[in-house]
């Protein structure tokens, strides 16, 4: 009867231990945890996680490759771009007719941006608008935006023509100048400027502390490495500018504007922008809603491989 209780005593015993391995005599045991497989008899008590595997380090994204490039036909472009059109408006008294104009050519002007199609790359998948007005100074701004019916508020709420000055000189070069810098904050994209005015432009003489603005300035905001304009139109007057009584350089004036900036993107860049001078006296609709995005439409393309 002792060794019968006895053996019981050793078998229970072993059962409330681990599986192991005897080594030795019968008091040294090996622990070997085995994962625990319930049953509705001998539910698991303890739980064994798993460790989790190593993660993969993330993979690096490259930089996507400049938009725009140039090859033996000139400017072109390594994937379908942006497209930021700024202006830069005279609202002076005597501009009320072109300001009209461009409000009433704003609508198709969106659409046929909208819809340009650059063989091998594509529909342009944004257009942006950045608007400016002026006249002895800054009168208005407002930054990129692609929100057309935004856009479209602001130009008929704000291009209005209306007498401030006396001089018949106006901010045309600080108004180009401002837009240009909003331009800029949109980051990579095809870069439109259109400025619109029929006087020229303070000089820098420095008469007036509003007025101490010139072509240098501009030429340094083109010389920045992540300004680069694509296209330049102007609408100015051909004679030269409306009585410029207090103007001391008369190379500033309407026409020269365009030129001027023009040939420092030309300078910075090591080329000149694409686009044209139109008179702003025969400025008219169809230029703004088509003649203009015809141009660049034509003008874009995919670089050669």
């Amino acid at each position: 009867m002792k060794k019968r209780l006895a053996f019981l005593f050793v078998t229970l015993h072993l059962s409330a231990c681990q599986e192991g391995n005897f080594i030795g005599d019968s008091n040294q045991f090996r622990s070997r945890t085995k994962p625990c497989v319930p049953t509705a008899k001998k539910p698991c008590t303890t739980v064994i996680t798993q460790p989790e595997p190593p993660k993969e380090p993330p993979t690096p994204i490259a930089p996507p490759a400049p938009l725009l490039g140039t090859d033996d036909g000139g400017l072109c472009l390594k994937r379908a771009p942006i497209v930021d059109f700024v202006f830069a408006m005279d609202v002076s008294g005597s501009m009320q007719s072109q300001s009209d104009r461009v409000n009433r050519a704003f609508a198709g002007l969106v659409s046929n941006l909208s819809n340009i199609n650059i063989p091998g790359l594509g529909k342009v998948p944004k257009v942006r608008f950045g608007l400016v007005t002026f006249e002895d100074s800054i009168i208005f701004q407002a930054r990129l935006d692609e929100n057309s019916n935004n856009v479209a508020a602001a130009i008929n709420t704000h291009f209005h023509a209306v007498e401030r000055g006396t001089d018949g000189t106006e901010a045309g070069l600080l108004g180009a100048s401002t837009a240009l810098s909003i331009a800029k904050a949109g980051g990579e994209s095809v870069k439109v400027l259109l400025l619109v005015t029929d006087a020229y432009s303070h000089d820098g003489s420095g008469f007036d502390g509003r007025r101490n603005y010139s072509s240098v300035a501009v030429d340094q905001l083109l010389r920045d490495p992540s300004m680069k304009l694509s296209f330049i139109y102007a609408a100015s007057d051909f004679s030269g500018g409306n009585n410029c009584l207090l103007c001391s350089n008369p190379t500033n004036n309407a026409i020269d504007q365009w030129t001027n900036i023009r040939n420092s993107a030309s300078a910075a860049n090591g080329r000149p922008p694409l686009g044209r001078n139109y008179d702003v006296y025969n400025f008219s609709e169809n230029d703004i809603s088509r003649a203009i995005p015809n141009d660049i439409a034509s003008q874009l393309r995919k670089c050669n491989p």
